[in-house]
């Protein structure tokens, strides 16, 4: 013989079936709100940041007076002028030069070249 169970038992168990499962719902979407929140805070602060001071990494005299320009080259700079083109690396150690003689040098680099040639 089998037990016949109770529809109300039954109806209350649907009801706090549908009450878990909206809770449940509802603490996710807070916490993804949360999430999206706290995600568009962090990013309004890191692309909205100011500096106050800084620190001198290190300097160097520039003791030519001919100087046309610099280059970033390769993660290090180029320095060229009518008379050459040196590079040097982060910590100021010369790389390569280049002599020539030149009326107005332009000059462009492109990853590990480097281009330098006169205008006209």
């Amino acid at each position: 013989m089998a037990m016949v169970k109770d529809p109300q038992s039954l109806r209350d168990y649907g009801n706090r079936k549908k009450r878990s499962r909206r809770r449940k719902v509802f603490l996710f979407t807070l916490l993804l709100f949360a999430l999206v929140i706290a995600g568009a805070i962090y990013l309004v602060k890191l692309f909205n940041k100011t500096y106050q001071n800084y620190e001198v990494a290190s300097s160097e005299p520039n003791i030519e007076e001919n100087i046309i320009g610099y280059l970033e080259y390769d993660g290090s700079m180029v320095r060229y002028s009518k008379d050459g083109a040196v590079a040097y690396d982060k910590k100021g150690n010369l790389l390569w030069n280049g002599a020539y003689e030149m009326q107005d040098p332009i000059a462009d680099t492109c990853g590990k070249y480097a281009v330098v040639a006169d205008r006209g």
